[in-house]
């Protein structure tokens, strides 16, 4: 049972809804119902501060609370991309409509800045034009999705209103006047929720709120470089794993039993690193910033100061109980945010655009360094390490 209620409709055009678990007030999710009038219209907008509007907002949910944007942007995105191509692992959309418009291009700058996709054209089974009428045919209803959130969609459609309007009634039961112009969208999406009930908060002392606070800020280092001979190799060890495949193999799949298993499966690993293990308590600092270096090549210093002027105006943006200053914390923090996306998406292309040019320049004048630097980003580790039959 969820508890439906407008969290922001401030902006025309723009209205959000949050959908809340009444067993646990923890799930969430935010759905944002998007018109954007068309360009050269009487209620045309400026397109730009309509996505920068929409971008703050976006910024604005809680970190870790799951979010789809759907509605008529009157977008045409035609070939433009929705992602940075050689950057962002997205599968190529299906294109229908290929014809484009003014606000096409800044709803692809839209996207790739705040790292989502359209569903359009990614189950093309099922895609159609979204707009159908005796002025022509175009895509400009759109939902839209976080990149790492594209695998909890499915089974995207597109119903055209002709269509939908034949199999609810006898042909001919509606006027044509009365048949709507825009398709319908329809998909599934998968929430995450937690299936527990809310665990009432009780009230600590300063002491014991202290030393959650110091748990909280502090993990365990294991030493895998050094793993016994004798790792994985008791029977009780191995009897568990057995139990555990044998559970997997009798499951149907479904989420509660995958998190269960996945969960129990862990929990055999973390008891024989606990056995066999070196290990180390580390306190977690953040000041120390040398975690976001791992698999980020472009990251550097001036990303560093900004991310941390981010994280800084974040914690006063939510810390802040001051209602008027609360709102002008939001907007410095969506200011700052809004910045750091720009200067590293900048990093981004400028180091992949560098590597391009290497392996160009290795192609003409080193083939030995070339196939090297292949080997370097992973492509040599898909071949096959086995001799061909």
């Amino acid at each position: 049972m969820l508890k439906v209620t407008i969290e922001n409709d401030s902006e025309d055009g723009i209205l959000w809804v949050k959908f809340t678990d009444i067993e646990n007030s923890s799930n969430m999710f935010y759905v944002c119902v998007v018109y954007l009038p068309p360009e050269f219209s009487a209620r045309s907008v400026n397109a730009h501060n309509f996505f920068d509007v929409l971008m703050e907002q976006i910024y604005s949910i809680p970190k870790g609370n799951s979010f789809y944007l759907c509605g008529d942007f009157n977008s045409r995105l035609g070939n433009y991309t929705d992602f940075i191509q050689g950057i962002d692992q997205l599968s190529e959309r299906n294109i229908t409509d290929f014809t484009t418009n003014s606000y096409g291009e800044i709803f692809s700058e839209f996207l790739s800045t705040v790292n989502c996709c359209v569903l359009n054209g990614r189950y093309p089974i099922h895609d159609d034009y979204t707009y159908v009428s005796t002025k022509g045919l175009s895509v400009v209803d759109y939902c839209v999705v976080p990149y790492e959130s594209l695998c909890h969609y499915k089974n995207f459609k597109v119903i055209r209103a002709s269509v939908l309007c034949n199999k609810s009634a006898q042909p001919g039961s509606f006027r044509a006047n009365h048949i709507p112009d825009h398709s319908v969208l329809c998909w599934e999406f998968e929430t995450n929720f937690d299936n527990i009930n809310e665990i009432c908060s009780i009230d600590l002392s300063q002491s014991a709120q202290n030393s959650l606070k110091q748990q909280n800020n502090t993990y365990v280092s294991y030493d895998v470089k050094n793993i016994p001979s004798d790792w994985m190799t008791n029977n009780d060890i191995l009897d568990k794993i057995n139990m555990c495949i044998d559970n997997i193999q009798c499951s149907k799949g479904r989420q509660f039993e995958v998190d269960k298993l996945y969960n129990n499966f862990v929990e055999i690993l973390h008891s024989e690193m606990n056995d066999k293990l070196e290990t180390k308590v580390k306190v977690l600092n953040s000041t120390n910033n040398r975690k976001r270096r791992i698999k980020k090549p472009w990251w550097n210093d001036k990303l560093t100061n900004k991310w941390n002027i981010v994280c800084t105006a974040e914690r006063d943006y939510v810390t802040c109980k001051q209602g008027s200053l609360k709102q002008q914390l939001r907007k410095d923090f969506v200011d700052k945010r809004k910045d750091f996306d720009k200067l590293t998406q900048k990093y981004k292309r400028q180091y992949w655009y560098r590597c391009q040019e290497e392996l160009v320049n290795f192609s003409d004048n080193d083939t030995n360094q070339f196939w090297r630097r292949i080997g370097q980003i992973g492509i040599g580790n898909e071949r096959q390490m086995r001799i061909p039959e």
